[in-house]
């Protein structure tokens, strides 16, 4: 297992493809976008929130992993990551302009759009826009303290976070089965 956390990793890989698809074009320069909270005064141009985190299980829960003889691993999960991307207006020297801000937004939208293929430790991740609802943009721009925004809102998955839970299950050996009676339609054949 790395040593990098994997949050970490999948936010680093999701930065480095809008970098590559925004600098120089829309942004100068890649430390213009950032992972951070709106509201953060600092010098960046555009955002990137993380707000949200939700187990997959599109097969119902997944079965223990044989390690051993007598050991089993739990399942690993498989998560999305719920993003909201943002243009920071809270810029210093106020050099944010409505125009600057829809243009940026713009080029995120077709950035996620043209996204073909993301890795992580092998495994291909799908960048997705989230189709939420006004009352729900609201509420998550209430619950962080800023009054709403425009902003791009996104998913990123599976995400996938290995267990470390291991379990000791001794073998069985010997079994010992006893019956009083014998089933019942036997007689009949």
């Amino acid at each position: 297992m790395s040593q990098e956390p994997i949050f970490i990793k999948a936010v680093h890989i999701l930065l480095q493809y809008l970098q590559g698809e925004l600098v120089p074009t829309i942004l100068n320069s890649p430390d213009m976008i950032k992972l951070t909270y709106p509201g953060q005064e600092d010098e960046f141009r555009l955002g990137l929130f993380l707000y949200d985190l939700e187990e997959v299980r599109p097969n119902g829960p997944p079965g223990m992993t044989q390690l051993s003889e007598d050991t089993r691993r739990h399942p690993d999960l498989s998560l999305i990551m719920r993003l909201m991307v943002f243009a920071n207006r809270n810029v210093a020297f106020n050099s944010m302009e409505t125009a600057d801000e829809l243009l940026m937004l713009e080029a995120v939208y077709r950035a996620v759009h043209s996204a073909t293929k993301l890795e992580l430790d092998g495994q291909n991740l799908q960048l997705r826009f989230l189709p939420i609802t006004q009352s729900e943009k609201i509420s998550l721009w209430q619950s962080i303290g800023s009054p709403l925004q425009s902003a791009v809102y996104i998913s990123l998955e599976p995400i996938p976070v290995p267990s470390t839970r291991i379990q000791r299950i001794p073998p069985i050996r010997e079994v010992e089965i006893h019956t009083n009676r014998m089933g019942r339609g036997l007689a009949s054949l």
